[in-house]
């Protein structure tokens, strides 16, 4: 008789194990596979709840061993960075140690999407609307932490104020500021005095919760707010790279602060042993309301929920789609005809998709004819915008080879079906880049086919059109079960296409598409 033994087992199996070594006898030590990015000789160390001072006393008296940050609550544990001969399984022997992690890196993930939050039949569609009208919730008395990039708050929509009499923001603080990069040896850790977000990422979730209006209306614009920035500004790279250590550092500030609700739209592939877990699981038995994003790893199938949506008792959000779809509004001129549709720009993008006058744009085409321009374009593209679809490589090759061939911008077009989705391109990549539906990149092809054509870009001006895959669980979202085969996600909310603030400095507002988007 033959048994067979689900994949996550087998590898929860695995977890404890360095190499081919036994177990250590006291703590054990977790491993990654080698294509999960880690610091380099930094560790969390995670105490048993009941024996934390003997093991901090003997860490800090380890030599070749610097305490980086000692978490008491609600993750008891440290991290640490080690040098010389000191290995994870020293670390793991000493008594009351329960855990070793290497200090896993973690790089941002969304997409941008688009729709708009002063549509009702999306708060109607959660229950939002009801809760207004019915009951008078708008989130006051209701303290909320936000766990993300930063944010803009002198936004107009986010309260234009900072920890001052009224202001909704009235906690956070910065944990990494703007030049962190998992890629330096030795990364620069400088918060800044306020957590300005420098990415959008959290400005935008931010909206999602806390706008007023006019063009954004969020589901609890009277709640009072934390924002903890974990995030910093792009690297050299183009990633939006954190660490556990860093985020688990941001959880337990958040729950000093006094939460009611935590919300995290970050995270990785992981278990509900991980750091992040661990500690997101400690907060919710402790009564606090953790929300956090299952993830957008959906194309890759079965068992794709993230830590720390993993963790036992917190709420792990997956994402429909939007019914409509919300845009910056770009215009196309040909000879037969002029039309105009909505855009996803660039949300790394050093330019704005926004040119003073027609510009000339063209389908580009690679070395072998082929459109996707996967490889170095064939003919010169200087002053035009080239059309391209997405698909065989990522945005940024796309973008970087059309910049080479002189371009002075790209207009991206989905695949049949696909979501509008983020587009992220590196600094390097510095001309405008911008995202249309198939239908309408398919339209603008045909219409170069016949002649010339041309693109202008009235600024700011935004476009709604109805989606209609809204309502239907999104393509990216992260199906469970968990590795431990528990259900996830718990709950899904609209994360496809929507319509949020954004950093003023980027254009105040766009559409971005995620589980990020699903959690607020």
């Amino acid at each position: 008789m033959r048994i067979l033994v689900p994949a996550a087992i087998l590898a929860a199996a695995h977890v404890g194990r360095v190499g081919a070594g036994p177990v250590p006898p006291r703590g054990r030590v977790v491993s990654y596979p080698d294509h999960i990015p880690v610091k380099a000789g930094e560790f969390i160390v995670e105490f048993h709840d009941d024996a934390a001072d003997s093991p901090a006393r003997r860490l800090r008296g380890m030599p070749s061993v610097s305490v980086d940050h000692y978490y008491d609550s609600p993750f008891v544990g440290m991290a640490v960075t080690v040098g010389g001969s000191v290995s994870p399984s020293h670390l793991a022997g000493i008594a009351g140690v329960k855990r070793v992690f290497p200090n896993r890196v973690h790089m941002l993930s969304y997409l941008p999407g688009d729709q708009n939050l002063t549509s009702t039949y999306l708060h109607e569609a959660t229950g939002v609307q009801r809760a207004r009208e019915e009951l008078g919730l708008d989130g006051k008395g209701v303290k909320i932490g936000i766990i993300d990039t930063g944010v803009d708050y002198m936004h107009p929509e986010l309260g234009a104020c900072w920890k001052t009499p009224g202001c909704p923001w009235q906690y956070g603080q910065d944990f990494v500021g703007d030049n962190f990069s998992f890629y330096d040896p030795n990364p620069v850790i400088k918060p800044n005095p306020t957590p300005v977000d420098c990415v959008g990422h959290g400005t935008h979730v931010s909206g999602i919760l806390a706008a007023q209006g006019p063009l954004v209306q969020g589901v609890a614009p009277g709640a009072t707010f934390g924002m903890y920035r974990v995030f910093a500004c792009p690297d050299q790279r183009g990633s939006i790279p954190t660490t556990d250590a860093i985020v688990v550092k941001a959880m337990e500030a958040a729950y000093k602060d006094g939460h009611d609700i935590i919300t995290m739209s970050l995270g990785a592939g992981g278990w509900a042993e991980s750091p992040m877990s661990a500690c997101a699981a400690s907060l919710a038995a402790r009564g606090v309301v953790v929300v956090a994003g299952n993830g957008n790893q959906g194309v890759n199938g079965l068992i794709t929920s993230n830590a720390p949506a993993v963790g036992d008792g917190v709420i792990a959000v997956g994402s429909v789609d939007n019914w409509s779809f919300t845009g910056i509004t770009i215009v196309i001129t040909t000879l037969q005809d002029r039309f105009d549709m909505p855009t996803q720009p660039s949300s790394q993008s050093n330019s704005p998709f926004v040119f003073a006058g027609d510009t000339p744009i063209v389908a580009a085409k690679d070395s072998n004819g082929d459109t996707n321009v996967c490889s170095p374009v064939a003919a010169s593209l200087a002053g035009r915008i080239a059309l391209i679809p997405t698909g065989n490589c990522t945005y940024a090759q796309k973008a970087m080879l059309a910049q080479q061939a002189g371009a002075v911008g790209v207009l991206l077009y989905n695949a049949e079906g696909e979501a509008m989705v983020g587009v992220a391109v590196p600094k390097n990549v510095t001309i405008p880049v911008a995202l249309v539906t198939y239908e309408d990149g398919v339209r603008i092809a045909k219409a170069i086919a016949l002649g010339p054509a041309t693109v202008s870009t009235p600024n700011n001006n935004a476009t709604t059109v109805a989606y209609p895959l809204g309502g239907k669980m999104s393509l990216f979202s992260s199906f469970g079960p968990t590795p431990e085969l528990g259900l996830s996600p718990a709950i899904s909310a609209p994360g496809g296409n929507i319509w949020s603030t954004y950093p003023r400095t980027k254009g105040s507002y766009i559409s971005m598409s995620g589980t990020s988007m699903a959690t607020p």
